[in-house]
């Protein structure tokens, strides 16, 4: 398993906490610049997540059925994929 994977998974079971063990781990991967942006990346992203809960902000459904309704049910993604993709991405 990879460092990274394991640190996620550690991080989700003990949320909020980083190991002196995990901390090493992500600067000898990625130097202590690149250990601090991944930190904190990961403390932005937990913060809009706790934030979104508390707001009640919708889920990614209505984004989805916003742009469906003005865009169509059918649409590709130039250049990213020659596939179809179809509501909630299916088509990925």
């Amino acid at each position: 398993m990879s460092s990274c994977r394991a640190i996620r998974q550690e991080a989700d079971a003990a949320s909020g906490t980083i190991t002196d063990a995990d901390w090493s781990s992500l600067v000898k991967t990625f130097t202590e610049q690149g250990a601090l942006d991944i930190l904190f990346g990961a403390c932005g992203m937990n913060y809009l997540n706790r934030f979104n809960d508390a707001m009640h902000s919708p889920s990614e459904d209505v984004p989805i059925a916003n742009y469906h309704e003005v865009y169509g049910e059918d649409w590709t993604l130039p250049g990213v994929c020659s596939r179809q993709v179809t509501k909630r991405g299916s088509g990925l």
